[in-house]
Formats: structure tokens, sequence, C-alpha cells
């Protein structure tokens, strides 16, 4: 045998050697960390048994996470005229300013643009857009396609500077009686922000509310600690929860520990499941390191 047959042999041997590493790997570190269809059908026949019924994909990977720092982001000058522009066009005609000071808020000072309509309100870490003309029209019985719904919050969502919520952005869609609600998060490390995104409210005619809230991570904690998974969840969720419920949503993200506190200067937010429950004005939020409702 020659000096190239003995490498050829070598290489093949070193790529099937890596080859059953790899798939070692995959058995060890990610399909132990991948909820199963069994657990999902277990935890789904298992809630049903009480008329609970889910709604939307569970969220699957449950391997161990780090928790993070977050820390507001301000609406600059320049975002809000950019905003503004895009909205209202750079000539601004007929575009009335009025500033407002709403005492009930901790972010008192706000800023309103007004044309017809439409308005685009600003404090220093919040944008609220509001159309009373699609918010007032009387809805068609017909029933508007999730497509159609996707189209109009992608539409208003480029109204927005582009990197406002990051390159990549985690979508969220929810049926609601009106038409639908859409919320375009802030990804950090394929993890949604909770404290970082655009929530528009749609009807058949468009986007007639939306809210914008920044946040920026400001530190990574490099220790990883193992989570929850979601049928976890779920099954101590259980007992808190009423017969004949539907749950809407669930979502595996970061969130802050108090999200009952609106004002923040720097705060942990850790791995969280926001789940959204018919009926139920908030969503319930659930450590996933220690599976508890904060």
């Amino acid at each position: 045998m020659n000096d190239k047959q003995t490498i050829n042999y070598l290489l093949i041997i070193f790529i099937i050697t890596n080859l059953f590493l790899g798939v070692g790997n995959y058995n060890k570190y990610i399909k132990n960390y991948t909820l199963n269809q069994n657990r999902i059908e277990r935890i789904t026949e298992f809630l049903e048994q009480d008329n609970i019924t889910i709604e939307s994909d569970l969220p699957k990977d449950h391997s161990a996470k780090p928790k993070i720092s977050l820390i507001p982001k301000r609406i600059t000058t320049n975002i809000r005229d950019s905003i503004v522009n895009n909205f209202f066009g750079e000539k601004r005609e007929g575009v009335t300013i009025t500033n407002v000071i709403n005492k009930s808020e901790y972010d008192s000072q706000q800023r309103v643009y007004k044309k017809g309509l439409e308005t685009l309100s600003f404090s220093t870490y919040k944008i609220i857009y509001r159309n009373f003309a699609i918010e007032k029209s009387v809805n068609s019985d017909d029933l508007l396609s999730k497509q159609k719904i996707l189209s109009y919050a992608k539409e208003h969502y480029e109204k927005f500077p582009a990197d406002l919520l990051g390159k990549t952005v985690n979508i969220v869609y929810e049926l609601v009686s009106y038409g639908a609600n859409v919320t375009y998060y802030s990804v950090y490390s394929g993890l949604p922000v909770f404290d970082s995104y655009l929530y528009m409210q749609i009807n058949n005619d468009g986007v007639f509310m939306s809210t914008m809230t920044l946040s920026e991570v400001s530190e990574k904690f490099f220790h990883e600690a193992e989570i929850y998974a979601v049928d976890q969840v779920l099954f101590n969720l259980h007992q808190f929860i009423n017969p004949n419920t539907i749950i809407k949503n669930i979502t595996l993200g970061y969130a802050r520990e108090n999200q009952n506190s609106v004002f923040f200067l720097t705060e942990e937010a850790i791995p969280t499941y926001k789940i959204e429950i018919e009926g139920f004005r908030q969503p319930l939020f659930v450590n996933a390191y220690t599976n508890q409702i904060k």
C-alpha cells in the first residue's frame, strides 16, 4: 500500500469517527433536551381530562440556558424623527405636535404627533401608535387570513428603523375577537426578549394600535443552568387554572423577575415561559429555572 492510499484510508477513518461522535453528541445533548412527540401527547391528554386545550405549538428545546442583564433603551430624537417621517412624510403636512405631562406615568413627558385620526406618542422609553379611523370602523364578518394579518404587521413594522429590534425578530401571532395580535420580539441567543418588542393590534382594516418598548442586553452570565421542560411547567400549572380553559400561546424567552415593575434601570432577565390564557387580562410568567409562577 503506497503513502497516498494510506492517507486516504486514514481520512476515511477520521470522517467515520467524527460522524459517530456527531451522532453521539446529538443524542446526548440535543435529543435529550428536545421535547419529543410522546411527551407532548401525554401532557395534552392529561390537560384534556379537564377540558384544558392548547391552541399553539409548544416550545420543544429545554437545554440549559444562562441569565442576562437588561437595560432600557432610550427613544432618541433621531429615532423619533425617523418614525414620524415614515408615518407622516418628511414634510409633515397637517401634523400637529403637543407636549403632554401625565403624572400617573413614571415616564410622564410625552410628545404627541397627530395627523387626522392617527397619533404617534413618544416618551423616553415607549412609542404608542393609534389609528382611530380603523379602530372605530365596522368590520366585516369575513375572518382575516393569517397571511393577510401578518402582511399588515410587516407593513407596520417596516415603518420603524430596521435595527431597533435587531437583525432577527421572533414573531408571535394570536387570534382574538376583533382580528389578531401580533408581536415582534428582539431575539437574544435564539430566545425572544419579552421586554423589547413591537406589539400590534390588527383588525380587517389594518393595525389600529401598536406599542413599542426597547431593551438591550448589557451583560451575559456564562454559567448555564438547567430549565424545566414545558410539559413539566404545564403539569404544575394545571393546579392553578380552572377547567374549560384555553391556553392561547406559550413562548420561552427572557423576562425580568419583576414584570409588574414598568420602570427599571438595570435588571437581570432569566429564561421564562410566557403563557397567554383566554380570558386573562395579563399573561402568566413562569420561571423556567424554578417552575414557579412569577
